[in-house]
């Protein structure tokens, strides 16, 4: 409600900001190329899309934290791209302000209330400025609704390579595919050196949202790999965890890798069930942690499949995410 009073007073202040214009998330990339249009929500601050005619193209990351009020720890992966965050915590200007300095080029939001949706028909959302700081913001930033988000989010999955345009003019279908079949690509984005999160931590936490991120490295076992192989790399992460995870006792121990082990199953597609809320974040709660060993690299290589886990009720849910 707050939101919406600074919104009508900079309304009145700043017309520019009732001009009409659509902004979108254009999703560009495989199997979209541009189908799939995504209705979003300005901000206050930052470079205004409505402005100019040219949309900012980039792959997208999610930001680790998610919301993105504490350092970014995913920068490397952050550099050129844009980063997909999640609303509360902190105020809408700060998450721009850590995305930016992370080498973002755009911030997208996603409401974190279930079920909301954007509605043509109801008064405009801007997501607002901080009225007692300064607006050091250069990126664009766009808002979300959550049943938005979660389409953006479900591409993400699909295709680790995700593209969009945050845009207030529709990028024309034609123009998309016509680059597809001119140059066997749409976009040239420089490829960038990028280290694994924390030089290779399997585990990263956060005791503020809570949020779990794992870093898993399956080696080309799937759910369709003989059992033997399912335990075999989900018990060789344990044994490479145990050299440098350090819990307040040997109870926490045993429910922090009963949750990995359950969510290292999950992310081989197994049948599992969601772990319980309060025992995880006992556990992770008296969490410390040595110098990652050497032996990770060697004995879990292999391309990261990585694990979002946040609460939801009383279980954790967990899912993977893009790189």
């Amino acid at each position: 409600m707050q939101e919406m009073q600074e919104y009508v007073e900079t309304l009145e202040k700043n017309p520019h900001f009732a001009d009409g214009s659509e902004r979108l998330v254009q999703i560009l990339s495989h199997p979209y190329y541009g189908k799939t249009i995504l209705q979003a929500s300005p901000a206050q601050f930052g470079r205004d899309l409505a402005t100019t005619t040219r949309p900012v193209y980039g792959p997208v990351v999610i930001s680790i934290p998610y919301r993105a009020c504490d350092e970014i720890v995913n920068k490397d992966e952050m550099i050129g791209k844009v980063a997909i965050v999640e609303r509360s915590g902190c105020v809408f200007q700060e998450k721009a302000r850590r995305v930016q300095q992370a080498g973002a080029i755009g911030m997208i939001v996603i409401d974190t209330e279930e079920n909301t949706k954007f509605a043509s028909g109801r008064p405009p959302f801007s997501m607002a400025s901080d009225k007692d700081g300064k607006d050091d913001i250069e990126i664009p930033s766009l808002f979300l609704f959550r049943l938005e988000g979660d389409k953006l989010l479900h591409a993400m999955e699909k295709n680790k390579e995700t593209v969009i345009a945050m845009t207030s003019q529709r990028v024309s279908t034609n123009a998309t595919v016509g680059e597809l079949l001119k140059k066997g690509r749409m976009f040239d984005f420089p490829t960038l050196p990028q280290c694994g999160l924390r030089d290779g931590d399997i585990v990263w936490h956060s005791l503020k949202y809570p949020e779990i991120i794992l870093n898993l490295r399956f080696n080309g076992v799937n759910q369709d790999s003989d059992p033997r192989m399912h335990q075999e790399v989900v018990e060789r992460h344990v044994t490479e965890l145990k050299k440098y995870l350090i819990f307040g006792d040997s109870d926490y121990e045993f429910q922090f890798y009963e949750f990995f082990r359950t969510v290292a199953y999950g992310a081989l597609d197994l049948n599992v069930d969601n772990p319980k809320l309060l025992s995880v974040i006992s556990a992770i709660s008296t969490l410390k942690k040595d110098a990652v060993p050497p032996s990770v690299y060697q004995r879990l290589p292999g391309e990261i499949t990585r694990v979002r886990c946040i609460p939801r009720g009383e279980h954790m849910s967990c899912s993977r995410i893009s790189l």
